[in-house]
Parts: C-alpha cells; sequence; structure tokens
C-alpha cells in the first residue's frame, strides 16, 4: 500500500507535469508558445514594412488581444486560490500551500525512499546512477531542518519563498487583469497606471522567467523531475502562408532563426536554475 506521502506526491506530479489540459507543464507551454508566435509575428513586421501595406486594424487586434490573453493565462497559472476543496485551481500558488499544509509528511526517511523506486527507474541503464543518486539526496537533505515529534522532516522556506517572490511580481498583473480585463470595475475602485506600470512584453518576460524558477524548485527539491516552461516542438511548417499575407518570402530565414532564438532563450532559464549547483544561488533566498 503507498504511503500518504507517496499518494501525495502522485497527486502534485499530476498536477505539475501530466498532459492534462490544465497542469502547470500543460499551461506553461501553451503560454511559451503563444509568446514565440507573437514575437516572431511581431519580428515580421520590420520585414514587412518594406514591401507591404499592413492591415493596421487587423494587427491592432493582434496586438491587443495577445496581451489580454497572455495576462489572463498568467493571471490563471499565478491564480491565489481557494481554501474550499470544491473551488480549488490548479495553478503554483494552490500547489505550493498545500505541500506546505502536508509538511508533515515529508520526514527524511520516507522521502527519500519514495523517491528511490522512481529514480532507480530512471537511472537504471546509466553509468552515473550512484552519482545522480547521491547528488538527489544532498540537494533534499539540505532542507530537512525542521524537528517535529522526534523526526526531522522538511523546512518550508523554500516554498513560502515561491508564494512570497511571485505573489509580490504578479501585482501588477493582477490589478491590470482585474480592473481592465476579467472585471468592469467602476471608477472609485479603478487603479490607474503611470508608464511604468504599464504590461509590455518585457514585463510578461520576466514574470515567465520566475515561474520557470519556481518549476525549478518544485522539480529538483520536491518531486525529483522537471517541470517544463518551454516552446513545444514543432513538426510542421510553422510559417506556412506567412509569405504570401505578412512577409516575403525572402525574409522567412531570419523569422526561423528568431524563432529557435526564442525557444533556446526558454532552455536557457530553465537550465540555468535546474543546474544552480547550490540553493543559496536561487534567486528565492532570503537576504540576511
Amino acid at each position: 500500500m503507498d504511503s500518504q506521502l507517496k499518494i501525495k506526491m502522485k497527486e502534485w506530479i499530476f498536477q505539475l507535469t501530466s498532459q492534462d489540459i490544465h497542469s502547470i507543464t500543460s499551461q506553461g507551454v501553451t503560454i511559451a508558445y503563444r509568446d514565440t508566435v507573437y514575437r516572431v509575428f511581431n519580428e515580421s513586421i520590420k520585414y514587412s514594412l518594406k514591401s507591404k501595406e499592413l492591415p493596421a486594424t487587423l494587427y491592432e487586434l493582434i496586438h491587443n488581444d495577445f496581451f489580454i490573453s497572455q495576462s489572463m493565462a498568467l493571471r490563471r497559472i499565478l491564480d491565489a486560490g481557494y481554501y474550499k476543496k470544491k473551488r480549488e485551481v490548479c495553478s503554483i500558488f494552490s500547489i505550493a500551500r498545500d505541500m506546505i499544509k502536508h509538511i508533515s509528511l515529508f520526514n527524511r526517511q520516507d522521502y527519500l525512499q519514495c523517491l528511490q523506486e522512481d529514480e532507480l527507474k530512471q537511472y537504471a541503464n546509466s553509468e552515473s546512477l550512484g552519482y545522480r543518486k547521491q547528488q538527489l539526496r544532498d540537494y533534499r537533505e539540505k532542507n530537512f531542518k525542521v524537528i517535529s515529534n522526534g523526526k526531522e522532516i522538511a523546512s518550508t522556506e523554500l516554498l513560502h519563498n515561491i508564494i512570497d517572490r511571485l505573489k509580490r511580481k504578479k501585482e501588477k498583473l493582477d490589478n491590470y487583469v482585474n480592473n481592465y480585463i476579467a472585471h468592469s470595475s467602476i471608477l472609485d475602485n479603478r487603479v490607474f497606471f503611470d508608464e511604468s506600470y504599464k504590461i509590455t512584453i518585457g514585463y510578461l518576460q520576466s514574470i515567465y522567467k520566475e515561474i520557470i524558477c519556481a518549476n525549478s524548485i518544485f522539480g529538483r527539491f520536491i518531486l525529483g523531475k522537471p517541470v517544463l516552461f518551454e516552446v513545444p516542438s514543432i513538426n510542421y511548417n510553422k510559417f506556412l502562408g506567412w509569405d504570401t499575407s505578412i512577409v516575403d518570402s525572402k525574409y522567412l530565414r531570419q523569422l526561423d532563426a528568431y524563432w529557435f532564438y526564442r525557444v533556446k532563450l526558454f532552455h536557457k532559464w530553465f537550465y540555468n536554475y535546474w543546474n544552480t549547483n547550490e540553493y543559496i544561488n536561487s534567486p528565492y533566498k532570503k537576504k540576511k
């Protein structure tokens, strides 16, 4: 019979990494894909201006709708969640809070035993199995520092830091979405923005990086497997029809190169956080 920790781990793994439409991985892949398509489209404009008359009304609609849909998607994956089970959502905050709620299950012995079987399967044919097991053990044991009923259980510092850091980061996004997209707030309730509070693609990108860092903490320190936030592989011609309606065919090579630049950028952010050797290098480390 599975232990309580094993049951919860299966639940969190499903919420974070499954192919379910609402898993954190599925939401992240959709966000990354839409961002890449939009940015490549936006890049195409500078080439289109050289040879085509742009349909201004259509382009304005595309720009506006991207920010609306992307802002809503980020609000959803960063939803604060509810404390009533029947209204709960699949978001980074709800999963982090659930892990904190069940932190007593994370005693060192049961936790390492819970992960050992999956690790043995994953690295059964690898010469680096011994090193990998020790590496994973070292990473996780650093966080088992709270004594409870004679057992050493996991600290909640990482999880609280995920919540606190993202809560600060998404404050501007929540204000904008709640006042101007999700709700038509009355004048007295609106938050008015100056230039520094505008939602830009740079600001959206900064949120992607925060989510990738949070996912890396979930994956590396809790689950033992990556929680992806990346541009999916495309097995069809992603620029089919662009050369007849958007940009001359001679510029498609530049757009293709820009697409792969964005793909590699998401990979870089992931590996930068995943391959960090010490937790102290994480942006979630509290300053003394």
